[in-house]
């Protein structure tokens, strides 16, 4: 598959269910179940304990924002921290020096002074608005998540979850990956997600809180990425859903990984996941997050990366699926540069 899923159906060789999505079939889709909490393996998740002053720290901000949150309501917070950005635009030079690096990366020239100004300014307020609602995640409870975020083609991602092989959903350092990974665990999916052991304490802080205050709630399973895959394994086996980013260099020699063509250079991009989840024969898909005025997050599930009912014998090969997943990203990022979370 090397169109964009949004657009392009696939040709004959193409996924079986992102076709059924395609053909816009005039019967509607009954969503089915997926796996049952109860019968998923439970996986640790990893704790690193904040410090004495990252914990008061983090606390205060919580609270500060728990009370703004209600009295100025989402759309005036929501205002309040665009304003906050703008401010943090004006001052913070080094920051907005580094992003303007990375966006002549994405564009492949020089960006005329208007782009780097706009592009620059957008990202900045964005960045603020993300971080001040994945705090006021922490002090609501996940059943009020949902009004906040819309998933579309979701019925894709239930249909893939039905087979009972499992799930691999793959995003990009594009939008709040942090509210990707958060809202879809409020809508009810069980989720396993890998991440880095070098988490930031703010959301070390949150995960902790939603944790503690809401223990009805089951919580993400974090497993770092530098440890053993043996609990995606189960996971995926088990039929649940597994959840991270591919756009990211390996840390160590040891980690598997392919090398890939985006924004017209060679990088390495960690491929251990798709492998994980190619000898599960578990489907992949591919999912954006794109946020939206006064906290209103869309997530969109835009098709499968691979289908192991497409081509039963047939093995996929992980380098080619990693540079779909990366003309994607590319074609994505180049469209919306503000939205930018990480990659270099």
């Amino acid at each position: 598959m090397r169109g964009d899923f949004d657009l392009t159906p696939p040709g004959p060789t193409g996924s079986v269910l992102a076709l059924r999505l395609l053909m816009k079939s005039p019967n509607p889709v009954v969503r089915p179940q997926v796996a049952d909490p109860q019968t998923l393996p439970e996986i640790p998740s990893p704790s690193i304990p904040l410090t004495r002053v990252e914990y008061l720290s983090r606390l205060s901000s919580c609270l500060t924002t728990a009370a703004l949150f209600r009295l100025l309501t989402p759309a005036g917070y929501y205002r309040m921290a665009r304003a906050w950005g703008t401010v943090d635009w004006l001052f913070d030079y080094k920051r907005r020096r580094r992003f303007v690096t990375t966006l002549r990366r994405i564009l492949q020239r020089e960006p005329t002074p208007r782009e780097r100004r706009r592009e620059t300014r957008k990202h900045f307020a964005q960045s603020r608005c993300d971080k001040v609602f994945y705090l006021a995640l922490s002090t609501l409870h996940p059943d009020k998540w949902r009004r906040f975020f819309t998933i579309e083609n979701r019925e894709l991602l239930d249909e893939a979850l039905s087979h009972a092989q499992g799930c691999y959903l793959t995003f990009g350092h594009y939008g709040p990956m942090q509210l990707f990974v958060q809202l879809l665990s409020g809508a009810g999916y069980p989720i396993v997600a890998i991440r880095e052991k070098h988490e930031s304490s703010l959301r070390r802080f949150a995960q902790d809180r939603i944790r503690k205050r809401y223990p009805d709630h089951k919580p993400t399973s974090w497993v770092f990425s530098q440890g053993s895959p043996r609990d995606l394994y189960r996971w995926l086996r088990a039929g649940g859903l597994m959840i991270s980013a591919m756009d990211v260099m390996p840390w160590h020699d040891t980690q598997e990984s392919e090398e890939v063509t985006i924004f017209g250079e060679r990088r390495p991009f960690i491929s251990g996941p798709i492998r994980v989840a190619t000898k599960c024969r578990s489907p992949i898909l591919m999912g954006f997050i794109t946020p939206g005025k006064n906290f209103k997050y869309r997530i969109n599930i835009v098709g499968a990366l691979y289908d192991p009912t497409a081509n039963p014998d047939t093995p996929p090969n992980p380098a080619e699926l990693l540079q779909t997943y990366a003309d994607h990203l590319e074609r994505h990022l180049v469209a919306s540069p503000s939205l930018n979370s990480g990659i270099q």
